[in-house]
């Protein structure tokens, strides 16, 4: 899973995932279990444990009762005191009303990401979608107005990640399900593929079209985003998500090579990049009317 390299960028998400890990290596080199931490500082065993699994905040005070026990020196201290003041900063929070934990967590990885891979079953993938294509599938999928325009509200706020100085490689697999299905009308859906040719003109941007000459796969019904970051201090993340459930692995390597082993697959079973405006302008006549 290599790739080019670029500085790291750490959000307040990554600093809670680190911290989380920086905690739990120093308890194990000092021989501790978790337990035993939790008697020595008299808390519960789930404080510790939701502690090393970045379930709760960490609060600076506790951070410091923990160096001492594991007797860390002054700089390690500094720096674990640096990431749990930048892990309780506020960014996605505020849509806790529109998104569950999970899939903010997922959010808050993303800007932090070297390399995006992302395949779509049934959409458009988020970071590529107009906003006239989003709110009609906010819309379409019963949300209020309220919850619509909040829906958007972050739709777009992700989406500045691809405008950013310094933006990830980013490499996309739309079905051609996805760009087929008439979402927000015939202008929508042109303004949409239009969207997407100018998109895969950056140099950081590769989008190729699964046709349904594809054939099964078994990812059919999901929509699949692999993160990848540079820092080996920071596991690369899984994000799957269907009609039914939301989930996500950064702490099973294996799970994470078995799907990005399938995304290579969908990428050797779809066109090459280089045909995306063919198979685009295709589907544009065919399904929305485009002239020639």
């Amino acid at each position: 899973m290599g790739g080019p390299s670029r500085p790291s960028r750490d959000t307040p998400d990554t600093q809670r995932r680190r911290l989380r890990d920086a905690l739990r290596r120093a308890r194990v080199a000092s021989g501790l279990t978790q337990g035993a931490v939790a008697r020595e500082l008299y808390w519960s065993l789930s404080k510790v444990i939701r502690i090393e699994t970045g379930a709760v905040p960490v609060v600076p005070t506790d951070v410091q009762a923990m160096a001492r026990l594991y007797k860390l020196s002054d700089d390690q201290l500094e720096q674990l005191i640096a990431f749990s003041k930048g892990a309780r900063r506020q960014v996605w929070g505020d849509y806790k009303d529109v998104h569950s934990v999970a899939v903010l967590d997922f959010f808050g990885n993303e800007s932090a990401a070297r390399t995006i891979y992302a395949y779509d079953s049934t959409f458009v993938i988020g970071l590529l979608q107009t906003s006239d294509y989003a709110r009609a599938i906010f819309k379409a999928l019963g949300y209020s107005e309220i919850d619509v325009d909040r829906r958007l509200e972050v739709r777009l706020q992700r989406q500045q990640l691809l405008d950013s100085e310094d933006p990830p490689q980013v490499s996309f697999v739309l079905d051609e399900a996805a760009v087929s299905r008439n979402v927000g009308g015939h202008e929508t859906m042109l303004q949409q593929l239009e969207h997407i040719q100018r998109m895969a003109e950056r140099p950081n941007v590769s989008i190729q079209l699964l046709p349904f000459e594809a054939g099964a796969h078994r990812n059919m019904g999901y929509s699949i985003s692999i993160l990848l970051f540079d820092d080996v201090g920071l596991p690369d993340i899984l994000y799957l998500e269907s009609q039914v459930k939301v989930s996500s692995a950064e702490d099973d390597p294996s799970l994470v090579r078995r799907y990005f082993s399938d995304f290579a697959d969908l990428q050797e079973r779809a066109t090459p990049p280089e045909r995306l405006n063919t198979e685009i302008d295709r589907i544009a006549r065919e399904r929305f009317g485009k002239a020639n």
